[in-house]
C-alpha cells in the first residue's frame, strides 16, 4: 500500500529527500512527547534521518484530520533511521531526544498503518553528564560517577524526595537553572 500526502499551502522546513530515489517505503506514525501523544495541530514537522551520517530520509507535517503523519522514506538497506522535530511556531528544530529508531529494510515496506501507527517517542532531557542526557534528575544522580559533573539543562520541579547515596561524590552544575521541590 502506497500512501501519499499532499497538503496545499503547507510549508516545510526540511527539503524533500525522496526526489531522485526510485524506491521508497511508507511510514504512518504518531508522536509522543514526554509520554503524551501530540495530536493538537500541525505545529511539528517530523523528519527522518540516517543515524550513520545525518542524511535526511523523509519529512512530513501532521495530518490533523487523520491524526497521523504519513511519510515517504528512503534509505539504504540495513540503515538505522532516527527522527527529529521542527517546531513551526517557534521556527526552530526542537532540542529533544528521540527514543525511537527503525531499520530501513528495503523498498515497499510499510512502517506502521492507519490502524496501528508506529509510535515515535521523544523525551526532553533535564540533566546531562558529559554527552549523555537524562530525562530526570534522579536518573542522572543514579548514573553519575565519582568526580563527574551533572549539568542541569532546564528548571526542575521535584515532586518527591531525591535521595543521594552518601558515597556519591559529584558536582551539580545548575547552569543558571533552578531546582525547586513541590513535595506533598
Amino acid at each position: 500500500m502506497m500512501l501519499c500526502s499532499f497538503v496545499f499551502g503547507q510549508n516545510y522546513h526540511w527539503t524533500n529527500p525522496t526526489i531522485g530515489w526510485d524506491l521508497n517505503s511508507t511510514l504512518t506514525s504518531i508522536i509522543k512527547i514526554n509520554g503524551e501523544e501530540y495530536t493538537i495541530d500541525d505545529r511539528y514537522e517530523l523528519g527522518a534521518f540516517s543515524m550513520a551520517d545525518g542524511t535526511m530520509r523523509g519529512r512530513e507535517r501532521f495530518t490533523v484530520e487523520d491524526q497521523r503523519y504519513y511519510m515517504l522514506i528512503v534509505g539504504n538497506i540495513g540503515e538505522q533511521i532516527s527522527f527529529k522535530l521542527y517546531d513551526h511556531v517557534e521556527k526552530t528544530e526542537v532540542d529533544i531526544e528521540c527514543l525511537t529508531t527503525i531499520e530501513y529494510t528495503g523498498p515497499n515496506k510499510d512502517y506502521g498503518t492507519v490502524e496501528e501507527p508506529l509510535v515515535i517517542e521523544f523525551q526532553e532531557s533535564v540533566a546531562q553528564i558529559g554527552t549523555t542526557k537524562y530525562p530526570t534528575l534522579e536518573a542522572a544522580v543514579d548514573a553519575v560517577g565519582t568526580g563527574e559533573t551533572i549539568t542541569v539543562l532546564k528548571d526542575i520541579t521535584l515532586s518527591e524526595t531525591l535521595t543521594i547515596a552518601a558515597a556519591k561524590n559529584f558536582t551539580l552544575d545548575l547552569n543558571g537553572n533552578d531546582i525547586t521541590a513541590n513535595l506533598n
